[in-house]
């Protein structure tokens, strides 16, 4: 799923252009296409306002149509974690990261934040663990991204992987592992579904969600720097439509 920004004003579409520090929009509600960025145009991002962005995108995830098997209802939210649960009631913070052993037993910790999609695999599943394919992207640290300014092609090329892990489904006392998340005006978070419940070979993709910067909401794109959305190829843009 992509975030969207859209925005409704009857006939009349609204050009506003908003600037604060390094975080901006490109444009908000302008019809034009441009890119969405956390970063202000022409402002280069620094190390610090690429980890800062990145820390966000970690807890700011978001999850659309994931139905469970043997269901036909479909559950989502924002603020996508995973945490261990018993029954019904999510008490507890959620790690936002998958984490587990590759095939070798060495430990594998992927973050949220560089999560494009997963599947759960057929293969392997048993009462306590089953195996992830996790699309990572973009593979690379904001040191890096700063240093070598990829271009989005660059980082869909060169700097997208699959990572295959073992993950513990079943924890203490009773509780199993399950994806969790945010839904207002509800407080805290729901059960999205058990991972052990999702359907096998059936990709989950992550959105993008938003971070508050002052009276701004912001996107939570952390590698959209300027040699990223220069590309004509980057796929995150202002989508305005007009009330009908």
């Amino acid at each position: 799923m992509k975030a969207k920004v859209i925005c409704e004003f009857g006939a009349t579409l609204v050009v506003v252009v908003i600037a604060l520090g390094v975080f901006a929009y490109a444009d908000i509600g302008g019809g034009s296409g441009k890119v969405k960025t956390p970063y202000s145009p022409g402002n280069p991002a620094t190390l610090a306002d690429v980890t800062k962005v990145k820390s966000f995108s970690s807890t700011t995830r978001i999850l659309n149509d994931v139905v469970s098997e043997g269901t036909h209802v479909t559950k989502g939210g924002q603020n996508v974690g995973l945490l261990y649960v018993k029954g019904a009631t999510v008490t507890g913070t959620p790690q936002y990261k998958f984490e587990g052993t590759d095939e070798g037993g060495a430990k594998v910790s992927v973050d949220f934040s560089e999560v494009a999609s997963f599947v759960v695999s057929n293969e392997g599943r048993d009462a306590t663990s089953l195996t992830v394919e996790v699309m990572q992207f973009p593979a690379i640290n904001p040191a890096e991204l700063l240093e070598k300014k990829p271009s989005y092609t660059d980082l869909k090329n060169n700097y997208t992987r699959t990572v295959r892990l073992r993950v513990k489904t079943a924890g203490t006392a009773g509780k199993v592992l399950c994806l969790v998340a945010k839904n207002p005006p509800a407080k805290g978070y729901a059960i999205v579904a058990r991972l052990s419940d999702l359907p096998a070979n059936s990709k989950v993709e992550l959105g993008y969600g938003a971070f508050p910067w002052g009276t701004l909401s912001l996107p939570a794109i952390w590698w959209a720097t300027e040699s990223v959305t220069a590309d004509k190829d980057y796929p995150y843009r202002v989508v305005v439509r007009a009330r009908l």
